[in-house]
């Protein structure tokens, strides 16, 4: 697939930087310039399965390494994925110029070079790091007696995660216990766990010239051309929300992963039905982003969205995803507002468990002096949670667990109205686990567009915005849609993209799985960058001396008379 697409591009590689410069190359009515900005586009998609085959290479590697070694897996690997986009700050305009100036000179001299694909864009250093990890020790649990004052009772057994001081009691002759007013320090068994601690690097585009055995000094004038003109069609920042987006491999709509886990939720009533429908109904819907939280039960349209701050989708983490899911079953701020981070689940009042004592809606917490991680049990040994090798939220063993915690006991103040404003759902042995859906801000929702109309919209997001990122996309989709609520325009989807395109030019686009994927969701009420109804105006800032965007004053778009709403990278958004 790599292959067949770097042999496609390479007639665009070579064309870019053949253009004269001009002083308004931007004009979308200049055909030269409408043929550059293709094909640096085509050169963009290219340089993203570049990125991400050695990114997937990269992370091959590390666990073979672990599995060779002996190291732990999800410390190790935790490491590789508990990171921000290492691409967040490249320069990959330079890397394209690079690239292209050197084969350029490569193929005039006869010289061989590394084909992109060759380059290591991505390069990584391991250190091999040993923490400590707490065995959880069992110690005596005692309970206040409601008979007599100041006595207790052996209730149980509890279980410590840190050196702890507990109070000593003395069994008196009535079967009762009193403290004696002395403490001892319980020191929990320690054991080390090995792992490497992994810090990856991106090549910087100075040293791409020694990868690709070409001098600078050979080919500096062809190499700032070429910059100057990737600079007039597109930016790093665009380039930035188009390389390593990841997108639902689970339909929105689909409730594949509540058809799959039915037996665990049937066999469940009150609360803890509640919790693990909730945790399993965001299987495969929601990106892992490390730092993720949730701003409000149910589903949040801005997840998907690219977060300039990481370079990393909106989403959630593991803490995340486990708040989440206790905020959308309607436990108070009081239980879900301990559950911000796994430190502080470690740390809070929450009532303790045992992996004996465990049911279904409870948490689980690793205990390291480290990265932790968290999840829900749903039964059978089974675990829901979000991951950082997955992605996404997945179900899936995970022996790691060794403290838990059952706030679904005995649960105060529930909110009924916000369990029903999430998901509307009756679950029906063997048959469709859902129906009865109505609600905006559930994940299951009716559509209201056809395929046709998705593969429309994405067509002419593609003609509009291909190369300028995600957040622009789902802007420049979110328009058009709002142009069909609105009364200034026509009443269908069809008429209100051909009144700003024409059928001949759409009809040739075949747009890429990512912006189909974007405009289904989208057209969805799933995905919102803007989220406000009245955003019905955008332009190209790089068409502003183009005869169709030229005002009196030859510099300003027509649509400056509305407000100003936002810009997203060379896009700029009016409201009415």
């Amino acid at each position: 697939m790599l292959k067949r697409i770097l042999a496609g591009a390479m007639a665009a590689l070579m064309l870019i930087g053949t253009y004269p410069v001009q002083a308004h190359a931007a004009r979308q009515t200049d055909a030269n310039v409408i043929q550059l900005k293709d094909s640096v586009i085509n050169v963009v998609f290219l340089l993203k399965e570049v990125l991400k085959d050695r990114y997937s290479s990269a992370e091959e590697e590390i666990k073979e390494l672990i599995r060779e070694k002996g190291y732990d897996y999800s410390l190790s690997m935790d490491s590789f994925y508990d990171q921000p986009n290492p691409f967040k700050n490249a320069d990959y305009i330079r890397f394209l110029s690079v690239y292209m100036s050197c084969k350029k000179y490569a193929l005039d001299n006869s010289i061989n070079v590394p084909q992109l694909r060759e380059i290591p864009f991505l390069s990584y250093e391991v250190t091999e790091s040993t923490v400590k990890d707490y065995v959880p020790t069992k110690i005596p649990h005692y309970s206040q007696s409601d008979r007599v004052l100041d006595e207790f009772i052996l209730n149980g057994d509890e279980y410590i995660t840190t050196p702890t001081e507990v109070d000593v009691y003395e069994q008196q002759q009535n079967g009762h216990f009193k403290t004696t007013g002395e403490k001892k320090l319980i020191v929990p068994e320690e054991k080390d766990i090995t792992y490497i601690d992994v810090k990856l690097s991106v090549l910087k585009p100075e040293d791409m010239f020694e990868k690709m055995g070409i001098g600078r000094e050979l080919v500096d004038d062809d190499y700032e051309r070429r910059t100057e003109m990737i600079k007039r069609v597109t930016s790093n920042q665009s380039i930035s929300q188009t390389v390593f987006i990841n997108l639902p491999s689970v339909g929105i709509t689909s409730n594949q992963g509540l058809m799959e886990y039915a037996p665990y939720i049937e066999q469940l009533d009150g609360i803890r039905r509640t919790i693990v429908q909730t945790a399993l109904s965001l299987i495969g819907k929601v990106p892992y982003e490390w730092g993720g939280k949730a701003t409000q039960p149910g589903y949040d349209t801005i997840w998907w969205s690219y977060n300039e701050d990481n370079g990393l989708q909106h989403g959630l983490d593991c803490s995340g995803f486990v708040q989440w899911t206790y905020m959308t079953s309607g436990f108070p701020s009081e239980i879900y507002g301990q559950m911000g981070s796994t430190k502080a689940i470690k740390s809070s009042s929450l009532r303790p468990t045992t992996l004996d004592g465990l049911r279904p809606g409870d948490i689980g917490v690793t205990n390291r002096l480290g990265t932790n991680h968290t999840g829900i049990y749903i039964g059978d040994g089974l675990w829901c949670h979000c991951s950082s090798e997955k992605k996404t939220v997945t179900v899936s063993k995970y022996n790691s667990f060794s403290i838990y915690y059952s706030p679904a006991e005995d649960p105060v103040g529930i909110d009924e109205s916000v369990i029903e404003n999430y998901m509307s759902c009756e679950y029906i042995k063997n048959d469709n686990i859902c129906k009865n859906i109505d609600t905006q801000k559930s994940i299951y929702y009716t559509l209201k567009y056809s395929y046709e109309d998705e593969e429309l919209l994405a067509k002419f997001i593609s003609l509009k915005a291909r190369g300028d990122g995600m957040n622009c996309w789902i802007a420049v989709g979110e328009v058009m849609k709002n142009r069909v609520a609105s009364d200034m325009f026509p009443g269908t989807l069809s008429e209100v993209i051909y009144q700003n395109a024409g059928g001949g030019e759409l009809s040739e686009i075949e747009p890429p799985e990512e912006i189909l994927n974007v405009a289904h969701m989208v057209l969805s009420g799933q995905l919102k960058v803007l989220d406000n109804p009245k955003a019905v105006f955008f332009f190209d800032t790089r068409d502003l001396c183009s005869e169709e965007n030229e005002g009196a004053d030859g510099n300003e778009s027509e649509w400056d008379s509305y407000p100003w709403f936002t810009t997203i990278n060379n896009y700029v958004f009016y409201s009415m």
